[in-house]
């Protein structure tokens, strides 16, 4: 992606990446402070709380304890889906 963002925009590699981990490191910002990053038409993202469980393993059948946790969730907004189908 870094090499597609320098050629698009005529500079380095390396500063495209340095504009890339800026931006992606300003939506981790902005989740943790308010919760929600909205691209019009791309999508958004929003932190989900998700509360802790107890589920069976799988593969031995003992129950384990899932703790409590926050998850990043992605939707598509109407432009990306769009472009997605067919």
């Amino acid at each position: 992606m870094a090499r597609a963002v320098a050629h698009e925009l005529g500079i380095t590699v390396s500063l495209a990446r340095e504009v890339i981990d800026l931006f992606l490191d300003e939506i981790a910002s902005e989740l943790i402070r308010s919760g929600r990053v909205e691209f019009r038409g791309f999508g958004s993202f929003t932190v989900e709380d998700r509360k802790a469980k107890r589920v069976r393993h799988p593969g031995t059948g003992r129950l384990i304890q899932i703790p409590a946790r926050r998850e990043v969730e992605f939707r598509g907004g109407k432009s990306l889906k769009a472009l997605l189908s067919p």
